[in-house]
């Protein structure tokens, strides 16, 4: 959090206007923070994003899927 807070929040300051002018009727992927905010900086985990992004790792199918999918229809 070592950026000046007028920086740092100059997004939401321009959505609260936004919104004050024009009400919102919903607010989709508005979740800006995870890369305003400095939250990125404080896990080994998160260390290098969004730069060095990770592979996800493979998705498995279950073994029961085949059931699973015969019962659903």
């Amino acid at each position: 959090m070592d950026r000046d807070p007028a920086e740092r929040d100059a997004m939401w300051e321009r959505m609260r206007t936004e919104h004050e002018d024009r009400p919102f009727a919903a607010l989709l992927q508005g979740g800006d923070q995870i890369y305003a905010d400095e939250v990125t900086q404080g896990h080994p985990l998160s260390d290098g994003w969004p730069e060095d992004i990770p592979q996800a790792p493979p998705r498995r199918i279950s073994p029961n899927w085949p059931r699973i999918c015969a019962r659903a229809s």
